[in-house]
Parts: structure tokens; sequence; C-alpha cells
């Protein structure tokens, strides 16, 4: 809450938590989507809350098609797992299977209070989806999955208007036309992971203006260099906000210039 505190402070909108609320954690712990009480004794709520109250909007990490072993949904609804409890593959095709699903994420949704709900896919689908398919209908399985995904994300939005979908998928790996008209590559590239290629967030934009309008991905640092590299449609600030050097002027000034060019472009300030 403090770090969020500061984000409000130099005048950020949103506030990002990322795959570290769940028990276990990542990546060991996907399929636990519920709040790790050793980190947040009152529960992801207790943020989302104090989130609203500061006028934050709030972007929470989910993959909710991988599921691992020894995790919650692994152990009660193996049924719903291509790997049953070693865990693999959530079997999105599968109508029972992807409804409680929905209604999983839906609860957790209304409960944290999230405005961006951020879908990451760290798994390969293929074998999985060859090992279901039945003799001469191969690719089916696979169909299947798709279609259950897009009607997820389609459930989701219609239940709760205004949200946003952040489609990550290991960084930008499933940017298509169905996935773009429901949803927004926030973290267009794993290469955001880590700091010190300015010029490859330049090349990364100039590439996907071309067909893409909208997309961000992480500057490590407010200098003026590094943060103008990475600031797209929007910004997304990863910065070291709880030390003692975290330098908050500069950190503001990046943010007001990003705002200004939006702006300045005759488009609206929003998430």
């Amino acid at each position: 809450i403090e770090s969020a505190k500061l984000v409000k402070k130099i005048g950020g909108t949103c506030y990002w938590l990322d795959a570290a609320w769940f028990p276990v954690g990542f990546p060991n712990g996907v399929g636990n989507w519920f709040s790790d009480l050793a980190n947040f004794p009152n529960g992801v709520e207790e943020l989302g809350d104090a989130l609203k109250e500061m006028g934050l909007k709030f972007v929470l990490w989910f993959e909710p098609e991988r599921v691992a072993a020894g995790t919650e949904i692994a152990t009660q609804h193996a049924e719903y797992v291509y790997g049953g409890e070693e865990g693999g593959l959530y079997k999105l095709g599968d109508p029972e299977a992807r409804e409680f699903l929905v209604d999983l994420m839906l609860r957790r949704i209304k409960e944290f209070k999230i405005d961006v709900f951020r879908t990451d896919f760290n798994i390969e689908p293929l074998p999985f989806w060859r090992a279901a398919d039945e003799p001469n209908r191969v690719g089916v399985t696979e169909i299947r999955h798709v279609e259950g995904l897009y009607e997820m994300w389609d459930r989701i939005r219609d239940e709760n208007p205004g949200l946003w979908i952040d489609n990550c998928a290991s960084g930008g790996r499933r940017i298509d036309l169905e996935t773009i008209s429901r949803a927004v590559p926030l973290w267009r590239s794993d290469t955001c992971c880590w700091p010190g290629h300015p010029e490859w967030d330049q090349n990364q934009t100039l590439g996907l203006t071309q067909y893409l309008p909208l997309f961000s991905c992480a500057a490590w640092d407010p200098s003026p260099y590094v943060f103008r590299s990475g600031a797209n449609p929007g910004a997304i600030m990863q910065f070291n906000f709880l030390d003692d050097n975290f330098n908050e002027p500069l950190a503001r000034a990046a943010l007001a210039e990003a705002k200004a060019r939006l702006e300045a472009l005759g488009l609206v300030e929003g998430q």
C-alpha cells in the first residue's frame, strides 16, 4: 500500500500487482487463485479497497489456463486439467470446466475490485491438444480451446462494464485479430522484464505501431531517455518506489511529460 501511495503522489492512475498474491507464488502456485494470507492477512480485497479510496485503478495478474501440480485446482478439480493432478493445461474447451473457471474469475474480479484483468499464458499447449484429439479429428481440441478462451473473455467483459483485459501471453505472443478486439497487450514483450535496452524499446514501438494502436511496455527508471523510449499510448513505471534513493521529482516530471503528449494528441487520459 505504501508503494501505491507513491504511485498516486507522482500522478499515476493505476496500481499493478503481478504474480505475487497467491499461495506458493509464481510459477508453482498457478491454480491457487485465492489470497496468500501470509502476505495479505486480510486478503487482496483489502488492497483493492485501499486503491479505490486513493482513486487508483487496480491491475491484477492471473494465468487461468495453466495449472501447477499441488494447487487447489489440480487437487480438487483434476478432471478439468489436461494432466490431471500433475498439472498442465486447463480444459477451456470443456463447457463445465470453463463455467467453473469463469465463475471463479468473476468472483475474484468483484471481491478484489479489479479494473484491469491481466491474463498471462506461459505454457506450450500443442502437446496437450494433440494428445486429447480423437483419431481423424486433429486440431479440434485446439479449436474448442480457443473458442472457449474468447467465450471466457467475452463473459468477463459483459459482466464487468469498463473492465480492461490485459493480454500478456509471455509478452506479446498472442496478438491476433480476435484477441486485440477484446484485450490490450500492456506487456508487449518479455524484454520488459529487465532494464538496459531502450533502443529495443524504440524498435518494438516502431514495428508495432504499424498495425497495433494500443500497447505498452515498462520503463525501469524515470530518466528522460529511458522513459521516453518506453512510453507509448501508456507508460508502465517499473521504478524503485520504496528505495531510499528514489528520485520522486524526476519520476513526477517523466509522467507529467507522458500525459502532456497524450493531451497534445487529443487522447483522453485513462488507464
